[in-house]
This record gives C-alpha cells, sequence and structure tokens, in this order.
C-alpha cells in the first residue's frame, strides 16, 4: 500500500516479474490512491450530509452501486507503465481491466503525454480530485494508436508526489532512450 510515503500496488511489480522483466522502472498509477481519497471522501461527505440533511441517511441502499461503478472507473483509468532499455510496458492489475502490453522500442514512432478532459465530471464524484485525467498515447511505426489513461500518475510536484515516479521522470526517461516524446504540459 505504502513505499515509504508513496502509493504502491504490488500487483504490478509482480505480473512483470512473472513475465520475467527485468532492470525495469516502474511508474506506477495504483487504484490504492483512489481507494484512500474516495473513502477519506466518504467520510466526510456523509457525516457532514447527515447533520445537515438527516434524510440522506436513506440513500445508503445507493451506495454499494455507487462503489461498483466508481471502481470501474477508477480501475479503467489507473494503468502503469514500465520502461527498459528494450522495450515499454503497459500494465492494468485491475480486475476486469487487466491488461499486460509489450512494445519494443523499435516499433515505437512517437509517445504523447497529456492531459484529456475524458470522464472529467465524474472524476470529482469517484474520488479522483484532479480534474483532468492524464495519459500516454502510443503510435507505432504501423499507425496504431493505444491509449492509456493513468489518473493516479502526476506531475513532478516536488515534495507533494502520491508516487514515486512521475510522468515528468517517465518523459526524461524515454528521451534517454530515444523514443520520441511530445510532452503537452506546461
Amino acid at each position: 500500500m505504502f513505499k515509504g510515503r508513496y502509493f504502491v500496488d504490488k500487483r504490478t511489480t509482480s505480473m512483470l516479474e512473472i513475465q520475467r522483466v527485468r532492470n525495469f522502472t516502474l511508474y506506477e498509477s495504483p487504484i490504492i490512491k483512489w481507494l484512500f481519497f474516495f473513502v477519506a471522501a466518504l467520510m466526510i461527505i456523509i457525516p457532514v450530509g447527515i447533520f445537515f440533511y438527516p434524510p440522506i441517511i436513506l440513500a445508503w441502499k445507493y451506495l454499494p452501486g455507487y462503489f461498483v461503478v466508481a471502481y470501474l472507473i477508477a480501475g479503467f483509468s489507473n494503468n502503469s507503465f514500465a520502461v527498459t532499455a528494450h522495450g515499454f510496458y503497459v500494465i492494468n492489475p485491475n480486475y476486469p481491466f487487466k491488461k499486460f502490453r509489450h512494445s519494443p522500442n523499435f516499433k515505437i514512432k512517437n509517445i504523447r503525454i497529456d492531459q484529456t478532459g475524458t470522464f472529467w465530471w465524474l472524476f470529482f464524484p469517484m474520488g479522483q480530485f484532479g480534474g483532468n485525467c492524464n495519459y500516454v498515447e502510443i503510435t507505432t511505426i504501423e499507425g496504431q494508436r493505444h491509449k492509456f489513461l493513468c489518473a493516479g500518475l502526476d506531475l513532478d510536484a516536488f515534495d507533494e508526489n502520491d508516487t514515486e515516479e512521475t510522468l515528468d521522470t517517465l518523459h526524461d526517461n524515454l528521451k534517454r532512450k530515444n523514443i520520441p516524446v511530445q510532452f503537452n504540459f506546461s
């Protein structure tokens, strides 16, 4: 759950180890970050709601469905990445969106790191407090584009990051590997 003060997801590392990937740098977008903020928000919203509007307690029966929808959105939008000397990996350990994709460096034409307004209106009520959602888009030499949301992977905020590695360090690492990168943040 935590490594020092950072959020971590050991399932991501274990998926890489099962595939025998070695010497990687992991850029995690852990769903545990979403769960932490979701539960914290509920712990604040429910008591405040009951205090100011007691009949809200009747809405408790909708909470499980709300949680399932929130989990599905968070599970879909939290992809992690690993970079090695020879490849770029996309990992999502979250059921039912579990995936493990590998792109060799020589097949990558371009990688774009940006943010989108997709689902922005859902992220606040679902516990994603960032507004927009970050993503990494891979364009292959065959012309295929693959877009992976990474809501839990932040920009470098000096000492206020929730994950050890950030989108900024991902950008720098990809440039060192001579992979063309568009980094669309100001």
